[in-house]
């Protein structure tokens, strides 16, 4: 047919135009947006082009559509509408976070954890705070159960639009039983809770103001609630810190994940947490994700603080 286009032609042009645009994975971006201009998979892009195949010329105008808007530095995944993380998809657009793969060290710290303390009769109880989309706690839920192990979820959103696409994955992803959405601040949640969760888990907004944010995707599309922590990044850490101290049961597990500049005030601030001479958590340690930069803060309840 005259008017078909070769995939790989399409694919190339399109690769030079992502990576001329400062994408920084024009390739893979650019097998992404042909399986969601051809609804198909991406191992099948990747076939076709292997393959020669030709695409007609409707589908070739829908895929450099998607590769202007990718251009302009719109989001990956606001452009899909689908967000992988962590062994699960997520649904995502405007109006909330788009979770990033340095989350996964926190997703797995927290897995280890449950698997830990858990047995198929008893769920373990864990709160999202900050939940966002709910890709932290939804990945925690769904690795646990795939294992045998079982989860109570509970996500904690504030922001209106940011619920919305919770409360979305939640149905999809999640039971009822499995999962509760709650509308509510983080730093004052579960008011009607003490000593009786097991993990509690939050990447809050932890940037500090007058910090440059480099990256187009974040600095235009993400939230601004979602990025911004005050003047040194850690106005909504104190106050998650005090919801975790009163929620968490002796030997339950927090982690915060934050800022690369932040390995060593977040620990610290925990540490200063004391009742009296004695000490709120016990076993701080700050971990590095995969690029080896601080990425995530980790303690436990103490059971009676520490002298």
């Amino acid at each position: 047919m005259s008017s078909a286009i070769v995939l790989a032609e399409a694919m190339r042009a399109a690769t030079e135009r992502l990576d001329a645009a400062g994408v920084a994975s024009p390739r893979y971006d650019a097998e992404v947006l042909a399986a969601c201009a051809l609804d198909a998979e991406r191992s099948a892009i990747r076939t076709w082009t292997a393959m020669g195949a030709r695409v007609d010329q409707a589908a070739a105008d829908d895929f450099d559509e998607l590769v202007q808007r990718r251009c302009r530095r719109e989001p990956l995944q606001h452009i899909t509408g689908r967000a992988p993380f962590a062994g699960v998809e997520l649904a995502v657009g405007p109006g909330v976070f788009i979770p990033r793969p340095e989350s996964e060290l926190l997703v797995q710290l927290a897995v280890d954890f449950v698997r830990g303390v858990s047995n198929a009769s008893t769920p373990v109880r864990v709160v999202d705070l900050c939940a966002g989309s709910g890709a932290i706690g939804l990945a925690i839920l769904t690795q646990v159960t795939q294992g045998g192990g079982v989860v109570h979820l509970q996500s904690v959103e504030l922001d209106d639009d940011a619920v919305l696409w919770l409360r979305r994955n939640a149905e999809a992803l999640a039971t009822p039983e499995q999962m509760q959405v709650r509308h509510e601040d983080a730093t004052a949640a579960m008011p009607e809770v003490t000593a009786e969760i097991d993990v509690v888990v939050c990447n809050p907004p932890y940037i500090p103001l007058g910090a440059e944010i480099r990256d187009p995707e974040v600095a235009r599309y993400d939230p601004a609630r979602a990025l911004w922590g005050g003047r040194d990044g850690l106005d909504v850490v104190r106050g998650i810190t005090a919801v975790a101290e009163r929620l968490l049961r002796p030997g339950g597990l927090l982690l915060i994940e934050h800022a690369d500049v932040q390995g060593e005030s977040i620990p610290a601030h925990l540490a200063a947490q004391r009742h009296g001479d004695l000490g709120v958590w016990t076993e701080i340690r700050d971990l590095r994700d995969l690029n080896d930069r601080p990425r995530c803060t980790y303690a436990l309840r103490s059971p009676m603080g520490e002298r």
